[in-house]
């Protein structure tokens, strides 16, 4: 098993998803984070569905990828509904995402 002891700080960068979720970002906090994980050569970014055109736009293609969430934060949305804005986040240019379980159905 491969631990952080036994990986270079570029190794443990590049899985590092630097991640920014507050409700109150603007775009100055946006091309922060943008600009961190670039520096930092982060896997990728992670923002709500609103900002993944923009983040897409300030991270170079071969650079840390833009990842979105669906459901966040509760998970209580109808699974279409996530469905839906998934979708929504790849054609925007998300590369990955995470979904949010309901977490009252988890219980």
């Amino acid at each position: 098993m491969t631990t952080a002891n036994d990986m270079s700080p570029a190794e443990i960068a590049a899985r590092i998803e630097h991640t920014c979720l507050k409700p109150e970002l603007d775009e100055a906090g946006l091309e922060r984070l943008c600009r961190e994980a670039e520096e930092w050569r982060f896997h990728g970014v992670v923002v709500n569905p609103c900002w993944v055109k923009r983040a897409v736009e300030l991270l170079p293609k071969d650079g840390p990828v833009v990842i979105s969430v669906a459901g966040f934060p509760l998970g209580a949305n109808r699974s279409d509904v996530k469905l839906y804005e998934a979708l929504k986040a790849f054609e925007d240019g998300a590369r990955e995402g995470d979904m949010v379980a309901n977490i009252g159905w988890l219980v």
